[in-house]
């Protein structure tokens, strides 16, 4: 089992690719477009969340991370959505897809993979849709490592952007937590691939890497776990959505309990609740949700920047003054996702794991509906002697 391309696998619907072809010869790209491609492995995705139940659309992003990692893809980020067309001709079928963007692009690394769903109870088909949009693929590299197996990691940094333009993806930054909790960081600035040995520690468990580089702005180019001396998992759960509904402190704890499910699966103590913690915790996520430059690095004034930095002044003495040993935070769609945004961050994923923390405490505010994630929250760790 690797990661990277899988030249064995196919995408099943071949006579909607082979109309999409010959549609897109028709109205070849722009000088500034390409033509999207497909990947096999979207397609997996797509057969694989066929029997989702579309009342519990969208799948959470810990699903979609879940099959993008067992199909292979070492960038996690997916995007799926339904289309529905009258007629079941591949023609149509062809002409829906690129309708709906999967056709020419100027967004760089676009990919798709789709599968089709023909109701019994409905004319026509509904298109499940799965794309990603990211230039980066690495070569094959194994998904599971014995206890201090090693293997290296490489992957070119060249990407397409259009028919007469190439691109190198630069100062690109490897992260490492490994399955002991210790954090490694490797930088490659220049050229047009890289290549690094890694390593599983003796200490069974998940090694999470990701790796960052410039693409159109600071992007995440890729987010992987590696098993150490244990099974890849087969499945993902799946908690009820409404379990956190009651209120604020039950999705601070719910949070705290999916931290140290995941701290004694990696074979970590459990970590104590810490109410003195959690009010600071709570106070921090409510300044993330009413200060978006705070959360950003962004300001729109001098005054704003004068702002931030004598309250992170009076923050960090306040987390020096309770022995802080580690914070994390940020914003999500729900608890469960602001958990699997951590634990897909190297950095901030070795802050949670680890020996040295034994107490926590959590906060939790929900801001105003933007379309934007709107569950903030905050992760503070200390040690039982502080």
């Amino acid at each position: 089992m690797f990661y990277g391309s899988d030249p064995d696998r196919q995408c099943p619907h071949t006579p909607v690719l082979e109309a999409m072809r010959r549609k897109l010869l028709e109205n070849p790209p722009r000088k500034d477009e390409a033509a999207a491609d497909v990947d096999p492995r979207l397609c997996a995705v797509a057969e694989a969340l066929l029997s989702w139940n579309k009342a519990d659309w969208p799948p959470r992003a810990s699903v979609l991370h879940f099959l993008a990692w067992h199909f292979g893809m070492s960038t996690p980020f997916l995007h799926a959505s339904w289309l529905h067309v009258e007629s079941d001709d591949p023609g149509a079928i062809a002409g829906a897809l690129i309708r709906a963007g999967t056709g020419h692009t100027n967004v760089p690394g676009y990919r798709f993979g789709f599968a089709l769903d023909r109701s019994k109870n409905q004319p026509g088909v509904e298109i499940l849709r799965v794309v990603r949009s990211m230039p980066f693929e690495v070569d094959p590299f194994p998904r599971q490592l014995a206890l201090n197996g090693e293997a290296t990691l490489s992957g070119e940094l060249a990407w397409r952007r259009s028919s007469e333009e190439t691109r190198i993806i630069s100062d690109v930054t490897m992260e490492v937590c490994n399955s002991d909790g210790r954090f490694d960081s490797f930088s490659f600035p220049d050229g047009t691939s890289f290549r690094q040995r890694i390593r599983c520690s003796s200490h069974p468990g998940t090694m999470q890497i990701a790796l960052y580089g410039e693409v159109q702005g600071r992007s995440w180019l890729s987010s992987f776990p590696v098993a150490c001396g244990r099974e890849l998992p087969t499945s993902v759960e799946l908690p009820d959505r409404d379990v956190t509904a009651p209120g604020l402190p039950e999705q601070e704890r719910h949070l705290f309990k999916l931290v140290n499910a995941d701290r004694v699966s990696a074979g970590f103590a459990p970590l104590s609740w810490d109410e003195e913690l959690a009010k600071t915790a709570r106070e921090l996520s409510a300044r993330l949700s009413t200060h978006p430059f705070f959360l950003l690095g962004t300001h729109t004034s001098n005054d704003e920047w004068r702002e931030e930095r004598d309250w992170e002044d009076a923050r960090d003495a306040r987390l020096k003054a309770q022995h802080v040993l580690a914070q994390v935070g940020g914003n999500a769609w729900s608890v469960e996702d602001a958990h699997e945004s951590v634990l897909a961050d190297p950095e901030r994923r070795c802050r949670l794991l680890g020996a040295a923390p034994t107490r926590a405490g959590v906060g939790v505010v929900v801001g105003p509906e933007r379309g934007q994630p709107n569950v903030f929250f905050t992760e503070l760790l200390r040690a039982n002697d502080k």
